[in-house]
């Protein structure tokens, strides 16, 4: 894999600088070359090496966005994107033998693939924990009543605790990333945010509505009827459920031009009008048919 290569590679040069002196470590941190993965607006992943100076800005010496084949998904990078990191191993090797004096970790470490990494800083100069942020936020939806609803949230680094709150109230045990609503009805209507933190800082979402939808019900058919020749014929139809609704006349199974409203008036309507007529309701998550209503037009 590319990356191993590369952090093998930087592993061995790392070590090479580490020279002990008289039973006094040496001060290498200016020379030890770090990584740094930036998630970019394009869910691409871009990688720099460079150095971490005094000052804590990092130094960069070679940046490539890399193929997505040498990584799962571009989530894997998010809790480290655009920190300065380095192995987990090698930056205790150093710790242990006093060669980062003026360096601080991340409190956790973090994994892409089978490779850990820490966040480093130079001390005094930056707080090396991420800060919890929210990657995705939840998305408003609109279902049927007794429909299975999944509200979600991502969030980074991946060990932020979360609260759901539904029109701004803790909804009581929903404390993970995935909130699940069994069968939804009306009383689950509402406004849904969720909270993401650790002991240091707090950040909420937006807003997501959730709609619960009633389905389309035809409660009023339109009628069979006759009407004599060049008179005007009234179709009617009345429903229920949730609106707003869209409605298609048809007059023997093909569909109307501009026929689009709750009545059809046939205008002066002549013997070749005569037929089948019905309709189909619609709001956007379910749709009702009505029942066939004739026409009859007597010369």
């Amino acid at each position: 894999m590319k990356i191993a290569c590369r952090l093998i590679a930087i592993f061995t040069v790392a070590l090479s600088l580490w020279i002990p002196k008289e039973g006094k470590a040496l001060d290498v941190s200016s020379s030890v070359i770090l990584d740094r993965y930036t998630v970019l607006a394009n869910y691409a992943v871009r990688y720099e090496s460079g150095y971490l100076l005094k000052n804590g800005q990092f130094k960069v010496i070679t940046s490539e966005i890399l193929d997505p084949i040498f990584y799962d998904s571009w989530l894997d990078f998010a809790d480290i994107s655009g920190r300065p990191v380095m192995l987990a191993d090698l930056y205790e090797g150093y710790k242990f033998n006093g060669v980062l004096p003026h360096w601080v970790r991340s409190r956790d470490s973090f994994f892409i693939g089978y490779i850990e990494y820490v966040i480093v800083a130079v001390k005094g100069k930056g707080d090396p924990n991420p800060v919890p942020m929210i990657i995705t936020q939840p998305r408003s939806q609109r279902v049927l009543a007794g429909d299975y609803v999944r509200l979600f949230v991502d969030a980074a680094p991946v060990y932020v605790s979360c609260q759901w709150y539904f029109n701004n109230r803790p909804i009581p045990d929903a404390t993970d990333f995935i909130l699940d609503i069994e069968s939804v009805n009306k009383a689950d209507a509402g406004l849904y945010s969720v909270a993401v933190f650790d002991n240091r800082k707090r950040v909420v979402s937006k807003k997501a509505k959730l709609t619960v939808v009633d389905p389309v019900s035809i409660k009023t058919q339109p009628k069979s009827q006759t009407v004599k020749s060049r008179k005007n014929v009234a179709l009617r139809v009345a429903v229920a459920g949730t609106g707003p609704f869209k409605y298609q006349w048809y007059f023997k199974d093909q569909p109307i031009a501009r026929a689009t409203k709750s009545f059809y008036t046939i205008k002066k309507a002549k013997p070749s009008d005569s037929g089948w007529y019905s309709v189909v309701v619609d709001n956007g998550l379910s749709s009702a048919e009505s029942a066939d209503a004739f026409v009859t037009i007597a010369p």
